[in-house]
């Protein structure tokens, strides 16, 4: 029975292909778009944002409370400050040249000051 399911194709490629990219690949993207979702505070805007209070408002200006656009908001500005981070890792490695490595670790400080810039406002926003 292992013989067939080893020689079993789906998509033209072997079943063990199929398996080693979904472990290596789609598993983690999974996770961190599911680590995004609970960190960004989607689920809660999801549960709260349902309230008839607070319906139609983007930002809520309540430490309790948050409506969707803002779970979606918070969600998006920890993305842009994760890339910025990611940037900065690719700069700092010791095979690129020295301009594409500056550049890489520009933009990547440029999006954690645009990522600071967006969570700061928010939290002026909300009344902190």
């Amino acid at each position: 029975m292992s013989q067939r399911v080893k020689y079993f194709k789906v998509g033209g490629r072997n079943f063990d292909d199929f398996l080693s990219l979904l472990i290596s690949r789609v598993i983690p993207a999974v996770y961190i778009i599911i680590l995004f979702v609970y960190s960004g505070g989607i689920v809660n805007a999801l549960l709260e944002g349902s309230r008839a209070n607070l319906a139609g408002a983007i930002i809520v200006p309540s430490r309790a409370a948050e409506s969707a656009a803002e779970g979606i908001l918070n969600a998006s500005t920890i993305a842009i400050g994760t890339a910025g981070i990611y940037l900065m890792y690719r700069g700092g490695r010791q095979t690129m040249r020295g301009r594409l490595s500056s550049s890489y670790i520009f933009g990547g400080i440029m999006l954690i000051v645009v990522s600071f810039a967006i969570g700061f406002t928010l939290l002026r926003l909300k009344g902190f």
